[in-house]
């Protein structure tokens, strides 16, 4: 007599569904008073809130860092944190006195391929441009 136990013939009991995954796209950032920095845009502002997309449900790192540092890599983690379950996402990083200069920011996914975002570069500056003339 055996002592293993034998699971259901039902295909139905157990089902698992391969998520297809999706390139992080950082689509807009924005500065804390809500205007829109582009990519390789400047802001004077002591924050700033990136949005995009992913695969859903899934968690994503923010990571940064100064452009001249890391070989042209953001290499600092924000931590982790889950898109929507639609897909997008967005994540806001503020900072006391950021040092001036060009940042770098790029999404990276945690599961199986750890895709990554195209980088979003971020000048940093004294004063923002539209003030400053």
């Amino acid at each position: 007599m055996s002592d293993k136990k034998q699971l259901p013939n039902d295909s139905s009991a157990l089902s698992i569904a391969q998520v297809p995954e999706v390139v992080p796209v950082i689509e807009s950032v924005v500065d804390l008073e809500g205007n829109s920095i582009p990519n390789n845009g400047s802001t004077s502002s002591r924050g700033i809130t990136l949005k995009g997309t992913g695969t859903a449900n899934m968690l994503m790192h923010l990571f940064w860092g100064l452009a001249d540092a890391g070989g042209g890599e953001p290499e600092f983690s924000s931590g982790a944190f889950k898109v929507g379950k639609d897909g997008n996402w967005s994540v806001t990083s503020s900072f006391g006195a950021p040092i001036l200069g060009s940042y770098l920011y790029k999404m990276k996914s945690s599961y199986r391929n750890q895709l990554e975002s195209e980088i979003w570069r971020i000048n940093y500056v004294s004063t923002s441009p539209e003030k400053a003339s």
